[in-house]
C-alpha cells in the first residue's frame, strides 16, 4: 500500500512513537499525529489539527494558533481617518460625554463607541482628546467595578463560613449517630424495662 503524500507534514519520531508531523508556515511549530497502524489520509490529518485549532491547508502552508492570533490581533497603525468618520464620532461623543466634568456619562467609554461604530478605538481616542478633553474615565463604571470586587471578597469569606459551618454540622452528625448506636447497643444489652407497680 503507498504512503500518503500530504504537503506540509512529514514522518518523524517523537517519545518512541512514529507520527505525521504537521509543520507551521510561519513559524519552528508543529503538530504530531501519533500512528498505530497505516498512516493517518490528508481529510483525517486535517481534521485532527482543525480539533488543535490548527488552520490546515491542501497547499502544505498550515497555520498553527499563534501565528493565526497574531495576524488577528488589529493593526497599532489603523486604517486612515476620513472627515465622514470624524464628523460621525464626534456626534457619538457629543451625545454621551459630560464637559462639564470631563468624562463619559452612563457606561459608554471609547471601546463602547468604537466598538458601536466598528472603527479603531485609536480613532475614538484622538476625537475626544482633542475635541471634549483628555479624560476617558467612566467614574460609575469604576465604581461599579470597585463595588464588584467588594462583593467578590464577600462572597469568598460567606463561602469559607458556610464550609466551616457544613464540616461542623457534618462533625456533629457524626457524633449524633455514634450516640444512638450506642442507645441501641445499651436498650439491646438491658432488655425491655419493666414496669412495675
Amino acid at each position: 500500500m503507498s504512503v500518503p503524500t500530504i504537503l506540509g507534514v512529514s514522518f518523524a519520531m517523537a517519545d518512541g512513537k512514529r507520527v505525521q508531523r504537521m509543520q507551521c508556515v510561519s513559524c519552528p511549530e508543529f503538530y504530531d499525529t501519533s500512528i498505530k497502524g497505516q498512516p493517518f489520509p490528508e481529510d483525517a490529518i486535517f481534521r485532527f489539527a482543525r480539533n488543535h485549532g490548527w488552520l490546515p491547508a491542501r497547499n502544505g502552508k498550515h497555520v498553527c494558533p499563534k501565528c493565526q492570533e497574531k495576524k488577528a490581533m488589529p493593526s497599532d497603525t489603523p486604517r486612515e481617518m476620513t472627515p465622514a468618520d470624524k464628523r460621525a464620532i464626534f456626534r457619538e461623543i457629543d451625545g454621551c460625554y459630560d464637559e462639564k466634568r470631563g468624562r463619559y456619562v452612563d457606561d459608554w467609554t471609547d471601546q463602547a463607541i468604537a466598538t458601536k461604530l466598528a472603527m479603531p478605538r485609536k480613532w475614538v481616542t484622538d476625537v475626544r482628546e482633542e475635541n471634549f478633553g483628555p479624560s476617558g474615565e467612566n467614574t460609575e463604571l469604576e465604581r461599579v467595578v470597585t463595588l464588584l470586587s467588594r462583593i467578590d471578597g464577600d462572597v469568598r469569606a460567606a463561602i469559607d463560613k458556610c464550609m466551616t459551618a457544613a464540616a461542623e454540622a457534618e462533625k456533629l452528625g457524626v457524633e449524633v449517630t455514634e450516640a444512638k448506636e450506642r442507645v441501641e447497643q445499651l436498650r439491646r444489652a438491658f432488655g425491655p424495662h419493666r414496669v412495675t407497680a
